[in-house]
């Protein structure tokens, strides 16, 4: 899982396609892009949890014949009492 991802990084994990083909790739402007590589086949979607979150990752995968759910997120730091209480 790749957090803080932005559309230079994404350029620059290309280079990573062969040993991880599955991915779900978000990059953003702003220190809340996304981003997930498996070697596995991964379903993966953008989640959306409203107005102020900044966009999760929800992706699916098989591993020793049991499913696995994950979630990528990433929360805003808690630099004061009102990003404290939203996270």
């Amino acid at each position: 899982m790749l957090l803080e991802l932005s559309e230079q990084w994404e350029e620059q994990m290309q280079v990573l396609n062969l040993q991880y083909p599955f991915r779900k790739m978000h990059p953003q402007t702003n220190n809340f892009g996304i981003g997930i590589l498996s070697k596995k086949p991964l379903i993966s979607s953008i989640i959306d949890f409203g107005k102020g979150f900044p966009p999760s990752i929800l992706g699916k995968m098989e591993i020793s014949g049991r499913e696995v759910t994950l979630l990528a997120t990433h929360p805003f730091p808690p630099v004061n009492q009102d990003k404290f209480e939203f996270r």
